[in-house]
Parts: C-alpha cells; sequence; structure tokens
C-alpha cells in the first residue's frame, strides 16, 4: 500500500524553524519559537500533500482557468450574436464585419477563430432555440455579474449597422430578462448615442478605435443617471459600473482571458465618461 504522506519530511519545517530562530535570537525562546511554527507549517503541507494540493497557488490557478464560464461565456456569446444578426432576416455586411472585428480584439486563435464561426453560423440556423442556451448560461453568469457584459457586446452587435430592427429590439429584451439586466440599463444602452468604430490598417493588424460622443449628456447616459444626481450619486454609479466591468475582477470571477480586450475598453469608457463630470461639475474625481 502507498502511504499517501511523505513522514520523512514531516520535521523539515521544524528543523528549519528552529535553526532560524535560533539565529535570529540566540535564545532557547527563539528555537521554541521557531520550533513551533515550523510545526505548524510541516502539518500544513501534510495536509495540503492529502487534499491533492488544494491551497497550491498552482492549483486555484488552474481552478480559475478551467471555470465553467471559460468556454461557456464565448460559446454562449457567438450563438447568441448569430442568432440577434439574422433576426431581422438577413445578415448584413456591418454585422459580419463587426463580428469579425470582435473575433480580432479577442485575439483568437485560428482554431478559436474557425470555432467562433462556427457557433455564430449556428445561431443564425431558424431551427435553433436559444433560450435554453441563454437560461443554463444565467445560471453562472448572473450571481457573478457577467450578464452586464455580456448585453453590452449584444447591443454593440445589433446597433453596428446603424438600426435596430424591431426583432432585434425583442431578442435583446428577451436576453437580458433571462439575464435579469435592469429594463432601465437595456434601455440607456439601446438609444444612448450610437458609438462608432473606426478601423486602421497598419502592416497585418487591424487597430479598433472606438469613438463616443464627448458631450456631458453622453456621459451621464453611459454612467446610467440623470444630469441632476448627486455627487454621492455620481460616484457610487461610476464604483458600479467599474466593479461590474473591471478586467481583473471580471477574469476572477470566469469572463475568458480573451474578453481582457472588451473589460479594458468599457472601463476606460466609464473613467472618461465620470472624470468629464467631475470637470464639468467642479469635483475632484
Amino acid at each position: 500500500m502507498r502511504i499517501p504522506l511523505p513522514v520523512t519530511k514531516l520535521w523539515l519545517g521544524k528543523l528549519i524553524g528552529s535553526i532560524i530562530g535560533l539565529l535570529l535570537t540566540g535564545h532557547w525562546l527563539g528555537v521554541l519559537l521557531g520550533l513551533l511554527l515550523g510545526h505548524v507549517y510541516d502539518q500544513f503541507s501534510a495536509f495540503n500533500q492529502l487534499t491533492g494540493g488544494l491551497f497550491s497557488l498552482k492549483n486555484l490557478w488552474r481552478k480559475n482557468r478551467n471555470h465553467p464560464l471559460r468556454g461557456a461565456f464565448v460559446e454562449t456569446l457567438f450563438l447568441v450574436l448569430g442568432k440577434l444578426a439574422k433576426s431581422d432576416g438577413r445578415v448584413s455586411e456591418a454585422e459580419i464585419s463587426w463580428t469579425e472585428g470582435l473575433i480580432q480584439r479577442l485575439h483568437l486563435s485560428e482554431p478559436q477563430r474557425k470555432q467562433a464561426i462556427d457557433y455564430f453560423n449556428q445561431g443564425k440556423d431558424p431551427s435553433f432555440n436559444i433560450e435554453p442556451l441563454v437560461r443554463e448560461f444565467a445560471r453562472y453568469a448572473v450571481p457573478l455579474g457577467l450578464n452586464f457584459i455580456f448585453m453590452e457586446i449584444l447591443v454593440q452587435c445589433a446597433r453596428s449597422d446603424g438600426a435596430l430592427h424591431p426583432s432585434e429590439i425583442e431578442l435583446l429584451r428577451n436576453v437580458s430578462q433571462q439575464l435579469r439586466v435592469p429594463q432601465q440599463r437595456l434601455e440607456a444602452l439601446l438609444y444612448r448615442p450610437h458609438q462608432t468604430e473606426q478601423t486602421q490598417q497598419k502592416g497585418n493588424t487591424t487597430h479598433h478605435t472606438h469613438i463616443q460622443g464627448n458631450s456631458i449628456d453622453d456621459a451621464y447616459t453611459l454612467l446610467g443617471i440623470d444630469s441632476k444626481a448627486s455627487r454621492t450619486e455620481i460616484k457610487k454609479a461610476y464604483r458600479r459600473l467599474m466593479g461590474q466591468h473591471h478586467p481583473d475582477k471580471l477574469v476572477a470571477k470566469g469572463l475568458p482571458e480573451e474578453m481582457m480586450a472588451i473589460a479594458k475598453e468599457k472601463t476606460q469608457e466609464i473613467q472618461a465618461a465620470y472624470d468629464q463630470i467631475c470637470r464639468a461639475r467642479g469635483f475632484k474625481s
């Protein structure tokens, strides 16, 4: 029978701790303290090995990397994007271009790119029902707050051709209900000043520059608050949105690392809108 614990190493922490305690203090009390700390370390190491490295940094990283949302987010996103693009009867050139731009912004590898396109095409199929897919996705996304950035990407796609078709609005509202995105939040996304995208070619790299109307009204709309909002309300809205879109927080929650670029763009927009409002109102940001 294989012994699960390397018993020959359970004294190593005590030995090292005792030596360090003696060197630091030159007193037997330091030896005892080092012995005690070494014993705690030995017990922790033993427990960690019994649990298969439950508390190791490597294991925690793997757990985060293998989060169920890692694959589900991209899969669900492109399936729903396909359904959305086809909802008005035809997929426009602008929607195709926008989706290709999204794939580039995500820096997907060639296999990932092909998979995303397959999802998109599958979503376009009239017989494909996205409701069960979104409902299952919502179980993971809603508690973690990933529903907001998901909806914002969908709205960007719907608005990419410069018009919102009634069928697109209906689909977006149905998805937002399943993802528990407040109606007011969705309306603000749908009807705020249109965000355009310029594409610049530099060598073989495509750069996407997002241009948002820079009026103070646009800034208030982006933060989802009224122009008469108090300083406290402005700061609260800013902190809430930054908490929902901060890249590090989203990745920790399960957002694929490929989506980091999208999250960074959003936080830059939020920060710029907040700074603009603070300057206009004479607040210190």
